[in-house]
């Protein structure tokens, strides 16, 4: 039976042996994979993405109830066999294993009957960390999180004002990151469950050590909103402004037709003003309401001395003095008004107008978004508009050019107002507004050729260069493919064919 077998492996040649070699060779191992791959046991993922601390604690309970398991994803990742995977985790979960890295009210399942009042504090303690950080931990751009409470100390010998703090340490997911809503979510949050805690008194930041939310502790709050919150507060009222004023210009010339922009000054500072009034009795005497009042009477009374040597005795006479008490109250109005960091101090509007407008359109507008912002006179509140002509293109031409422009200044009332009408009629009158000057026209022109020109120049360079590479690029393809060499059998027939063109062909021979 084998004999055959030998002659055909006798009968071929070296390079197919080679072949059926490597072919059985490659049927073996994968007829071994494939049994040990049908023979091992299948993993599944039990748990994933954990943190070592998690890992360990995992492993160890594993290893102590005997579960056969693997470990993947440099450890973070917990295989066990496709059978046991819901039973394990169901153990798991009943045995209370701490995940990650955090204990929360489990820890006073088994707690001591001789422990002390300071550790049941610090259990609680560490279980209301625990608890919040597993809750933080839930927002689904959350990795992980811990959280540090600093309690307040409670008793009569407790010491400062009774104001608790905390804060968050937050790992948020790859691609992910937390916006302003959710940090403020994050801080409501923790203040909610934390009793003397507000929200104000939590720090959240995040595992490089940038700080999330806003300081605002209070020695913060007594001196204002910190830099970033007032730059955003500044941002957010220039907007506010800004859109009211874009409503009417949009409505008015056409939209994007007009520019609008606003400046905002705040005041960062915190205010608080307490006043305190004397309230008076309504028809009463000025004096307040009688709170007491109290009379005392005492008799005085002393003997004469007697005049005449008779029997008979003079009587004294007597003095009575009477003492009267009255005690007045007086009601009392005490008002504390407390202004928060943010009040506009100053406001500053300018403005952009199509050129086809005119002078009394242009000044009506400017009065128009002057009401709709709300500017304040007394409050040193501007507003300049321009049309879009009135814009100086050149150093040379800025006076020309400002000449064509309406400015509106909101005067205070304490301002000379002849002056002020004299300076506006002087801007206004300068020149016309439908003025178009030709310096600007052309110089607008030049831009704009200068623009085109420069782009179809650019085209043209490039695709000449693009040009000149294909062509190089080519010349160099051509250049690079050598002749292929002839082998002695082509060469010996084409030198048979080269001697019979050269031969001499007898007279009437066809060609």
């Amino acid at each position: 039976m084998l004999e055959p077998l030998k002659q055909t492996l006798k009968s071929l040649g070296n390079g197919a042996r080679l072949l059926l070699l490597l072919a059985a060779a490659v049927s073996l191992a994968a007829a071994l994979a494939f049994g040990w791959k049908l023979l091992s046991p299948d993993y599944q993922v039990l748990f994933s993405d954990l943190d070592p601390q998690d890992a360990g604690a995992i492993v160890a309970e594993l290893d102590r109830i005997k579960v056969p398991h693997r470990l993947g994803d440099e450890g973070r990742t917990i295989l066990v066999d496709r059978d046991e995977v819901y039973r394990t985790r169901l153990k798991l979960m009943s045995k209370g294993v701490n995940l990650r890295g955090t204990v929360g009210f489990e820890l006073f399942n088994e707690s001591d009957i001789g422990m002390t009042e300071f550790a049941q504090k610090i259990n609680y303690q560490r279980a209301m960390q625990g608890e919040l950080a597993r809750t933080i931990m839930g927002l689904e751009e959350v990795q992980s999180a811990r959280v540090h409470l600093a309690l307040p100390e409670t008793g009569l010998l407790r010491r400062g004002d009774g104001q608790g703090k905390a804060s968050v340490t937050i790992t948020a997911r790859p691609g992910m990151q937390l916006h302003a809503p959710q940090v403020l979510g994050i801080q409501r949050l923790v203040a909610a469950a934390v009793p003397q805690v507000e929200p104000g008194a939590v720090t959240v930041t995040d595992s490089r050590g940038v700080t999330l939310s806003a300081a605002s502790d209070n020695t913060g709050a007594e001196r204002g909103g910190s830099g970033d919150a007032v730059l955003e507060l500044k941002r957010q009222t220039e907007a506010y402004f800004i859109s009211k004023a874009a409503a009417v210009l949009d409505r008015a010339v056409g939209p994007g037709r007009a520019i609008v922009m606003v400046d905002a000054i705040l005041n960062p500072d915190m205010l608080k003003v307490t006043e305190e009034k004397v309230l008076v009795v309504p028809g009463g005497s000025g004096d307040g309401a009688v709170l007491r009042s109290k009379q005392t009477t005492m008799a005085d009374s002393r003997a004469r001395a007697p005049t005449t040597q008779s029997s008979e005795s003079a009587t004294g006479a007597g003095r009575e003095t009477t003492l009267s008490e009255v005690e007045f109250q007086h009601g009392r109005r005490v008002e504390q008004i407390v202004s928060a960091p943010g009040a506009i101090k100053r406001l500053s509007v300018g403005v952009v107008l199509p050129a086809a407008m005119s002078e009394a359109q242009s000044r009506k507008l400017t009065e128009v978004v002057s009401m709709a912002v709300g500017l304040n006179p007394t409050r040193g509140d501007a507003i300049a508009a321009y049309s879009l002509e009135a814009l100086p293109a050149s150093h040379g031409e800025a006076g020309a050019a400002a000449a064509t422009g309406t400015v509106a200044q909101l005067t205070p009332p304490h301002a000379d107002a002849a002056a002020v009408t004299a300076t506006k009629a002087a801007t206004l009158s300068a020149a016309p507004l439908d003025a178009k000057p030709v310096a600007i026209k052309s110089a607008g022109l030049l831009s704009a050729l200068s623009a085109s020109t420069t782009w179809m120049i650019t085209g043209t360079v490039a695709a000449a260069l693009l040009l000149v590479s294909l062509g190089l690029a080519m010349r160099r393809g051509r250049r690079a493919q050598a002749p292929a060499r002839l082998s002695d059998q082509e060469r010996a027939r084409m030198l048979r064919e080269l001697n019979a063109w050269l031969a001499p062909r007898p007279p009437g021979a066809p060609r």
